[in-house]
């Protein structure tokens, strides 16, 4: 990114717009599937975008980076190099920088939605072998919870929470994977209570279409009751009657 990154101060500096960059790193298989998730994760966010294909200034560097590297998945990854944009607001996504321009609000609020969705994509925040590793396992824990195996994922949790108690890495690194384990965590209580609201909804329904029939039970009740009283004060009159 170093490489482009003039043009791209330049063009901001005439729109009078901030640049914010998140570090990632895509495998060039996986860069239309990341594309897809951070514009639905921008429309979620309340920040409809529009797919366009990167100028031709920002592409040839990633296409010559990639020539050197013989890569030739990773220079179609180039040739498709894609920035979202929105109102005020554009996001260039480079196979390792996510880079964020635009009015300073919103560039803002973009990184805040954008740092909360990037967790289940398949974009790597974090650098480190360990630390991808771990990232790995929280996607499967995402699939998990996904997939409606709450006891699984919760599990899962735990083991995760021990393994980034053990994990050597720096700690700019570390935070990120904190933060992403807490997200987890938030999900899965969200599950737990989505699911306890189910099933309170689930039992309203039941009462209320059972309803008709708890009061015809009641009603029954009741007259045998009443039956049950009058006959009893019979039985009480007629022997009161013998004592006589």
């Amino acid at each position: 990114m170093t490489v482009f990154a003039p043009v791209l101060k330049i063009r901001n500096l005439a729109r009078r717009w901030d640049m914010q960059h998140v570090p990632i790193m895509i495998e060039p298989a996986d860069y239309r599937s990341v594309v897809d998730d951070i514009q639905n994760a921008l429309k979620a966010g309340g920040v409809p975008t529009e797919r366009w294909r990167a100028s031709w200034m920002l592409r040839l560097p990633t296409k010559i980076l990639m020539l050197f590297a013989r890569r030739a998945v990773g220079r179609m990854a180039a040739n498709e190099l894609t920035t979202l944009a929105g109102a005020d607001v554009e996001v260039l996504l480079h196979p390792s920088d996510l880079v964020i321009s635009g009015r300073a609000l919103q560039a803002a609020h973009v990184r805040a939605v954008l740092a909360e969705q990037l967790t289940v994509t398949r974009a790597y925040l974090t650098w480190d072998k360990q630390a991808n590793e771990f990232e790995d396992r929280t996607r499967t824990i995402w699939r998990e919870l996904a997939a409606g195996r709450r006891a699984a994922a919760i599990a899962a949790i735990g083991e995760l929470q021990d393994r980034l108690h053990r994990l050597e890495v720096p700690y700019e690194e570390w935070e990120i994977l904190f933060r992403q384990t807490l997200l987890l965590e938030r999900a899965v209580l969200r599950a737990g209570h989505e699911r306890a609201r189910r099933g309170a909804v689930r039992l309203a329904a039941t009462l209320i279409a059972a309803a008709p029939l708890i009061e015809e039970a009641t009603k029954v009740v009741r007259e045998t009751a009443q039956d049950l009283g009058i006959a009893g004060r019979a039985r009480r009159r007629r022997v009161d009657r013998r004592s006589a």
